[in-house]
């Protein structure tokens, strides 16, 4: 996209530049799984950053988008933190969310994830401020009613169904539980609606009419109902999945979050009992805390059971209902109840202690397994066990005389420092950056390239797109029609007709499995003596 821009017409390819900014092209073919607001977002980037010249382009620009959006996901949890509960466990939410492995690895890759989380985090913190008005008995003014639909709208350019998804689930649940139908008028429906229309068909329609309406409408059913009927792309799990992966993948925010839910769901089971003799809940007592606990429910648990039901699963598909789960567990630790911890909650806490040491003693195990030759990355690897074994003695220490809020604030500053080391550690490990090591060994700008029994994005970024993906049989024919090319292949056995000049072995992280690659070029033709 940022090419079919900014080359000039003479240099770009029908074949990669065709769809213009309409259509997300990835080495030649429609790319339409997904909507393209996190693509724009990226050449935008990268214009920026190289003043329009593409060659002059890098990975982290296309980055950037995902940490600007990690960064409004967390400072929207905050805001809306400090208007449910307070500003302590809105600050708390925040800090959380933010060190939590998940959102700390996605906000650096290339993805629409992160996009995604911030807008339905914004659409549910503008939702909020309108159920709180109509449960009070008055309209929400205009700045959030429009911050829902936008962020809605921008949800839906990011990644399809998922933020109207969780809004509805979360819209029905409290509506459900609280009997209260009338507030949904403020968030002016039929304006909304139109506003969303005008931000997504305009592309819905160009899309359409570019690729063919019966082959759009197909691939989105595909896409959608496809994904929630049965695996796609070998990504499977059986239900409790996501529940199963929690522990770690919001670690340390895991530590209180499974006693908040079942906590919270208490809350919620009283105020049914006692509606008849409170009166409405936004007349009661209790209604400062009870409502944004309800609230926090009905946005996490429905959209969490769906996304266990579905047949494709990947751990960050649940990172939009984080936020939500991140001002219970937070409450929870900053006002916690005076009765005993039950003795499930007990058994959690030992779970948590144990992800924490899995989480510290894990790239020490990594180094050992793929780099143990390296020994500054084995130095560097030790470093950081320190930090996550400070935070579990401390966290232990005080939450035995009862200080939650403590062991979760000491928890989330040594997880931050833990992040911070980390990522200082794995660029070490060049055993894991193949195509890093391919860059180096075939230059810049690369050659036309080819790959063989070996499938990485990296490489497709690496060769600009114009990247061929041949069968073994076929790596000899492809040298001999591209003789300025580079053939990316198993090392052995030799191609026909090939000179061998690289060898590259590491381990493909996407793939799990060790690879030994060899660079192959065409043998030019011995030329006969006189």
């Amino acid at each position: 996209m940022f090419e079919s821009v900014a080359l000039p017409a003479a240099e770009r390819d029908p074949a990669l530049h065709g769809g213009g900014v309409i259509v997300p092209r990835v080495q030649g073919k429609d790319r339409l799984n997904k909507p393209p607001l996190i693509y724009w977002l990226q050449a935008c980037s990268a214009a920026a950053f190289t003043g329009g010249e593409t060659a002059r382009d890098a990975i982290w620009m296309y980055r950037v988008p995902s940490v600007l959006a990690a960064i409004i996901a967390v400072l929207a949890t905050w805001r809306l933190g400090r208007a449910m509960f307070g500003p302590g466990v809105g600050m708390l939410a925040a800090m959380t969310l933010a060190v939590c492995p998940v959102v700390a690895w996605e906000a650096r890759q290339a993805r629409a994830d992160m996009l995604l989380l911030a807008c339905t985090t914004v659409a549910l913190a503008s939702l909020w401020q309108v159920v709180e008005a109509g449960l009070q008995g008055r309209r929400a003014g205009w700045g959030p009613v429009l911050g829902f639909w936008v962020a809605m709208a921008l949800g839906i350019l990011a990644k399809g169904p998922i933020t109207p998804m969780v809004v509805v689930l979360a819209l029905l649940g409290t509506c459900i539980v609280t009997r209260r139908w009338r507030w949904v008028a403020g968030l002016r429906p039929i304006v909304g609606l139109v506003l969303v229309a005008a931000m997504v068909v305009p592309w819905l329609v160009a899309v359409g009419e570019r690729v063919g309406w019966d082959r759009y409408v197909g691939l989105v059913v595909d896409e959608t109902l496809g994904r929630s009927v049965a695996a796609k792309e070998g990504h499977w799990g059986p239900p409790g999945y996501h529940l199963a992966l929690l522990v770690l993948l919001f670690w340390p925010g895991s530590l209180l979050t499974g006693w908040a839910v079942v906590r919270g769901l208490r809350e919620v089971r009283c105020m049914l009992a006692r509606r008849a003799d409170v009166g409405p809940p936004e007349t009661s007592a209790a209604a400062s805390t009870l409502h944004p606990t309800l609230f926090c429910l009905a946005w996490a648990l429905p959209a969490w059971i769906v996304l266990e039901i579905v047949g494709t699963k990947l751990p960050h598909y649940t990172l939009p209902l984080y936020p939500a789960l991140a001002l219970l567990s937070a409450r929870l630790a900053l006002a916690p109840p005076s009765p005993p911890m039950p003795r499930l909650a007990r058994h959690g806490v030992r779970l948590w202690m144990t992800a924490g040491l899995l989480l510290a003693l894990a790239p020490l195990a990594v180094v050992l397994v793929l780099d143990s030759a390296s020994s500054a990355a084995l130095g560097i690897s030790m470093g950081g066990l320190p930090l996550l074994a400070a935070a579990l003695v401390l966290a232990w220490r005080t939450m035995a005389s009862g200080r939650w809020g403590e062991a979760m604030h000491g928890a989330v500053m040594l997880m931050g420092g833990w992040l911070v080391w980390l990522f200082a550690l794995l660029p070490r490990l060049d055993v894991l950056w193949t195509t890093r090591a391919i860059a180096g060994a075939v230059g810049q700008p690369p050659p036309r390239l080819a790959t063989c029994d070996y499938d990485e994005d990296s490489l497709a970024f690496l060769a600009r797109g114009r990247l061929d993906r041949v069968a073994a049989a076929e790596g000899a024919a492809w040298l001999a029609t591209h003789p300025d090319g580079v053939l990316i292949a198993p090392a052995e056995p030799m191609i026909p007709g090939s000179r061998r000049i690289d060898r590259v072995r590491g381990f493909n992280y996407s793939k799990g499995r060790w690879v030994d690659l060899g660079l192959f070029v065409a043998e030019p033709l011995a030329t006969p003596s006189p």
